[in-house]
């Protein structure tokens, strides 16, 4: 073979060998190719996008908060007090409102004589008991700020309330040794017509009033009942209370004249050194009990 012919054999394998060299890496390239493309076709396929998983929230049932249902439970509740006037000498009148508004009106007066003065221990001790309920209470400590606050009898005035009142009324002159001068003219002190006016307005269905010493209860007014049985329960007799100079112008008298099927009576402690804690007790007690009859 001459030397020509020996050249292009020559080129003509290393053409070849190049050839085949390029087919085999490009075929490699596109089988690497293929590879990474299956291999993230496999990797998208087996990542799930998965969307958050809906969750279906109810609203949380509204439970509505029990009625509160009022009831006429008794109450210790001082609900109104109101100054209903004033002594001679100033001193605030007051009125405590216990109870049920709108109810039976009941009134309790602790003090009207000044020097007779163990009722104002009984009604301070009701404003601290329950209330009977459907009990549209009302209570005065005293009438008579003035006299309780001298220990004397009368007013500032030197009147006897209880003698004073517009209906019934008498002259007594302040001579009486008794101080039971009824003063010049009907209702003319302002503690009376305080109270007076008062009992106008609320119209009670019971009165009540504290005074000493005679030891017993005087019925009066329309229903007798409610004092008689008052007196057995503190164990006190049930008959009426004398007066020195007569028995007119006082408040039961007015009272049960002017609130018609009312009852306003009189309940006479025994003296001071015989009331006790006990006693004190016992006539709050019965009180609560009696106004419901």
């Amino acid at each position: 073979m001459n030397r020509r012919a020996s050249c292009a054999v020559l080129f003509g394998a290393w053409l070849l060998l190049s050839c085949s060299s390029d087919s085999t890496s490009s075929q490699s390239t596109t089988t690497a190719a293929q590879v990474a493309v299956t291999g993230a076709t496999a990797i998208s396929t087996s990542t799930t996008t998965s969307e958050a998983p809906t969750t279906t929230t109810e609203a949380p049932t509204t439970t509505t908060a029990p009625t509160t249902t009022t009831t006429n439970a008794p109450t210790t509740t001082i609900i109104e007090t109101r100054v209903i006037g004033q002594s001679v000498q100033g001193r605030d009148i007051t009125a405590y409102r216990m109870g049920t508004p709108g109810g039976r009106p009941v009134l309790l007066i602790g003090v009207i004589h000044g020097n007779e003065a163990k009722g104002y221990g009984i009604t301070q001790m009701i404003r601290t008991m329950p209330t009977p309920k459907g009990i549209d209470l009302w209570i005065i400590d005293s009438i008579n700020p003035d006299g309780q606050a001298a220990d004397i009898r009368y007013n500032a005035n030197g009147v006897d309330l209880n003698r004073n009142v517009s209906y019934n009324w008498t002259y007594i002159p302040k001579t009486t040794a008794d101080g039971e001068y009824s003063g010049e003219a009907p209702a003319d002190q302002p503690e009376t017509q305080a109270l007076e006016n008062f009992v106008g307005e609320i119209k009670p269905y019971i009165t009540m009033f504290w005074h000493q010493d005679a030891n017993r209860v005087s019925p009066a007014g329309a229903h007798r009942e409610i004092p008689t049985q008052f007196a057995e329960a503190v164990g006190l007799s049930a008959a009426s209370t004398p007066c020195t100079g007569g028995c007119t112008g006082t408040f039961t008298q007015y009272i049960n004249h002017t609130i018609k099927g009312g009852t306003a009576f009189i309940v006479e402690l025994p003296g001071n050194d015989e009331v006790t804690p006990a006693m004190v007790k016992l006539h709050a007690e019965a009180t609560l009990q009696v106004i419901t009859l």
